[in-house]
């Protein structure tokens, strides 16, 4: 992998809703790919670009794929530099270091004349949802197995058949504003959300600990103008993570029974369910450990991906990119090694295809 390369990847600020350094990244990953000849499209939906590169007849049999778009950071945290063996800055681990992976894997199988059967798709909203990058491109692109280049979160190297789905729900309590003095005249808002809260919250999990159950996390609280006025209206933001795709029914089937506040689903995905006996999942964790040297086995993961897509689709899919921490946390990194390896065993993979 080309360092340098990832270098200028996590230079751009491509963070949502920055359409112009996410097509001005989109354009440099392009024009890196058709250095080697490979024949890219850049497709634009709501603003958003994607890169489709070497994917014929909207068909490729093995497809790469990735997102180029971060969540916000600090201005510091998109001047990467190198230390002791691992790159630091916004994206590095998430995940502009599996992109500047898949384009080395894309440019070497050109070398090796290698490419015709692997394509690559590479998207700038994956944080956001995906909708108007992964989820539209996978509805015009047929593949037999999709991967993801998506960091491990631990050294534990692992091929992910499983992540979880998500259900973001908004809740919102509506009161009628008073004088702060005079809290008997209004209907406080925050009051109700507050005993809402529990409600919502047992739905699920919140624990500390690594657990494969459906979790939830009280992402946001808004209430109030002043301390001295009623507030008339108050919402708070949850984001559960689920391990069955039915359970999200019926948590929004509860969430609407919570007297006092009105529920509103602003993002719902399914999980990533791929089976760990499909013959192209045993087949990459066996190229995996040859590479790693010793036994790659198959394992689940809390966060969500693009990738799930072209689960819906039915098309089995994996996720298997290089080892990074502190994701979407300051000291974002990604280790340099980890890419090495994780090429190594994409190369070997692709000569199934």
């Amino acid at each position: 992998m080309d360092v340098d390369f990832l270098k200028k990847l996590v230079e751009f600020e491509t963070t949502a809703g920055n359409f112009r350094e996410m097509s001005e990244c989109v354009q440099l990953c392009r024009d890196e790919l058709g250095k080697s000849g490979l024949k890219c499209a850049v497709s634009v939906k709501n603003g958003v670009p994607s890169l489709v590169c070497n994917v014929k007849n909207n068909s490729s049999e093995l497809l790469l794929t990735g997102h180029l778009d971060v969540i916000e950071g600090k201005k510091g945290q998109f001047k990467p530099y190198v230390e002791g063996g691992k790159l630091f800055g916004r994206g590095a681990a998430d995940m502009k270091g599996g992109c500047a992976v898949a384009v080395s894997v894309m440019k070497k199988l050109v070398e090796e004349n290698r490419a015709d059967n692997v394509g690559l798709v590479f998207t700038c909203d994956e944080e956001t949802g995906g909708h108007s990058g992964m989820e539209y491109i996978a509805s015009r692109i047929k593949t037999k197995f999709a991967t993801t280049l998506e960091p491990q979160s631990n050294r534990d190297t692992s091929v992910i058949v499983k992540h979880k789905g998500l259900l973001w729900v908004k809740l919102v309590a509506e009161g009628k504003a008073a004088h702060g003095s005079k809290p008997w005249l209004g209907e406080n808002a925050a009051e109700k959300l507050i005993a809402a809260l529990p409600k919502a919250l047992s739905l699920a999990s919140a624990s500390k600990k690594p657990v494969w159950a459906n979790t939830v996390n009280l992402g946001t609280i808004n209430a109030g103008l002043s301390a001295n006025r009623v507030p008339d209206e108050a919402s708070a933001t949850l984001d559960y993570r689920l391990v069955r795709d039915s359970d999200a029914g019926r948590i929004k089937k509860r969430l609407a029974k919570i007297r006092g506040v009105k529920a509103t689903v602003i993002q719902e995905s399914r999980m990533l369910g791929t089976d760990s006996r499909n013959h192209f999942v045993k087949k990459f964790a066996k190229v995996a450990s040859s590479v790693w040297g010793r036994k790659i086995g198959v394992a689940n993961e809390t966060y969500f991906t693009d990738v799930r897509w072209f689960c819906e689709k039915k098309v089995p899919a994996i996720v298997f990119g290089p080892y990074g921490e502190n994701i979407h946390a300051d000291d974002e990194w990604v280790d340099l090694s980890s890419c090495g390896k994780v090429e190594e065993a994409y190369l070997k993979f692709a000569e199934l295809f």
